[in-house]
């Protein structure tokens, strides 16, 4: 599947455990995906908008500070891997899968090789993928109402809680 990298947009990224294995069902294998996340951010210099961990997938918002096709001083090496949302996500899936490999004591892989990326083109569609995130677990029987997941944004945006990873909100 062909990514895009364009400077600004935020991209709606899904991506599964391999052969459903619910990993985060378990809340160290969630507070380890979100280190991972918190601990690359500034590394790989992107924002986290919003997110959900479900028991077998995830779907986080993320925004690049730079796309790969955008010139940089510094550049070419930067904005061809950390500027590129297939190097962000490699990075994310690896990190995790490393420390969660290393709490469970096992080997192997923990994600599918592939993930879905969308690109955010417009204030509307951003605020229907976030709604879309919060309301997931709704979706797939989690839970009864959003606030009642403790791995999502929703609570971040709506009962300003930061206590499970800050987020870069929009305004």
């Amino acid at each position: 599947m062909k990514r895009y990298n364009i400077p600004g947009q935020v991209h709606f990224v899904t991506t599964r455990t391999l052969n459903s294995v619910p990993y985060f069902s378990d809340n160290i294998c969630c507070d380890i995906l979100l280190s991972v996340i918190n601990r690359l951010r500034n590394e790989l210099k992107f924002n986290l908008i919003g997110f959900v961990l479900n028991p077998n997938h995830i779907h986080l918002l993320l925004k690049l500070w730079v796309g790969s096709n955008l010139f940089e001083p510094e550049a070419n090496e930067f904005a061809s891997t950390r500027g590129n949302i297939s190097y962000v996500v490699q990075r994310i899936k690896g990190g995790s899968a490393r420390e969660i490999n290393r709490y469970l004591k096992t080997a192997g892989c923990v994600w599918q090789k592939n993930f879905y990326d969308f690109n955010i083109y417009s204030e509307r569609k951003l605020i229907q993928k976030l709604n879309y995130i919060h309301y997931n677990p709704v979706k797939h029987g989690l839970v009864k109402n959003p606030e009642d997941w403790r791995y999502s944004s929703w609570q971040n945006y709506y009962q300003d809680d930061d206590s499970t990873i800050i987020i870069d909100r929009i305004d």
